[in-house]
C-alpha cells in the first residue's frame, strides 16, 4: 500500500509482510481489474511490448531452455506514479501477422478476460523502507530497464502452468 497507510489504517506491517512474501518479485493473477471491463482508473506510462514468444504448436514437444534472461527498454509515455508492472498473455492465429485474429485478456470473448487474466506486480521506488511501497516517479521520455527472467521445464521454481516469468525495473536504462 503507497504511503503505508489507507485512510487512518496503518498497514506499514502488511507491506513488510508482502516483502517478506515476494510481493515485488512475483506475478499475481487479477481478472477483473485491468481488462476491458474494468471501472478501474488508470492509466498506462509506457506502451505495452512482447517479451516473450512461445509457438504453442511446438510448446512441451521439444525441450525448451530451463532458464532465459532479457532485458527490455521501457519508453515512458507520460508523467506519473509506477506502481505496477502488469502483463498479460496474447495468443495470434500468425504471430508474423498481428491483424489476424487472436484471444487475449483484452478479447471481446468474456471468457478470455476471465480465464487469461493481466498479471500484476507490485514495484516500489529504490531505497524505500520495508513498510512502505512508494511508487517509482516517472516522467514522459524516461526510459527505463526492464530484467526478465523466463524459467521452464526443470528450471521453474514454481508449479504453475506453463513458463514462469520474474520481472525485475531496475531503473534507468
Amino acid at each position: 500500500v503507497p504511503g503505508g497507510h489507507w485512510r487512518d489504517v496503518d498497514l506499514t506491517v502488511w507491506n513488510e509482510e508482502a516483502r517478506r512474501q515476494g510481493v515485488l518479485g512475483r506475478l499475481v493473477p487479477h481478472t477483473k481489474w485491468f481488462g476491458s471491463h474494468s471501472t478501474m482508473a488508470m492509466r498506462w506510462l509506457s506502451e505495452p511490448q512482447c517479451i516473450f514468444t512461445v509457438d504453442l504448436n511446438d510448446y512441451g514437444r521439444v525441450a525448451a531452455p530451463s532458464e532465459e534472461n532479457s532485458s527490455h527498454s521501457l519508453k515512458a509515455k507520460a508523467d506519473g506514479q509506477a506502481h505496477a508492472l502488469v502483463a498479460s498473455w496474447t495468443v495470434w492465429a500468425d504471430p508474423d501477422d498481428p491483424s489476424k485474429e487472436h484471444l487475449s485478456a483484452e478479447s471481446e470473448y468474456l471468457g478470455r478476460a476471465l480465464t487469461w487474466p493481466h498479471y500484476v506486480q507490485a514495484v516500489a521506488a529504490p531505497n524505500t523502507i520495508p513498510g512502505l511501497l512508494e511508487p517509482v516517479p516517472v516522467h514522459s521520455g524516461d526510459v527505463l530497464e526492464l530484467k526478465v527472467t523466463v524459467r521452464q521445464g526443470t528450471g521453474k521454481l514454481t508449479g504453475t502452468a506453463g513458463p514462469e516469468f520474474v520481472l525485475q525495473l531496475v531503473g534507468h536504462a
